[in-house]
């Protein structure tokens, strides 16, 4: 089980990682964008677009995984400050056991 603190320096990493990966995800679309003009004028190929699209997609991919990453530890700050979840507290024993 974490504690807090290890909780908030998770946090604060992740942070600092999503900053970067966002920078990494802008400049992947601009190398893309400047590849998509190159291939319009006949400079590069085809093949060469497709690589920078799939950098480009790669680096979303990245800061999406990073925001689960991000979430599963705000989760985990929450429970190490003693909160929880209990559907039961939230619900009615009908609606709780009419739930899927």
């Amino acid at each position: 089980m974490l504690t807090v603190e290890d909780a908030l320096v998770s946090i604060n990493l992740l942070q600092a990682q999503g900053e970067r990966l966002d920078e990494a995800s802008s400049l992947a679309h601009k190398a893309l964008q400047l590849t998509s003009n190159q291939y319009e004028a006949g400079i590069v190929d085809k093949a060469t677009v497709v690589t920078y699209e799939i950098a480009a997609l790669t680096a979303e991919q990245n800061a999406l995984d990073l925001v689960g990453e991000q979430l599963v530890s705000s989760v985990n700050l929450v429970t190490a400050l003693g909160g929880g979840w209990d559907a039961k507290t939230y619900f009615s024993r009908e609606e709780y056991e009419q739930a899927p």
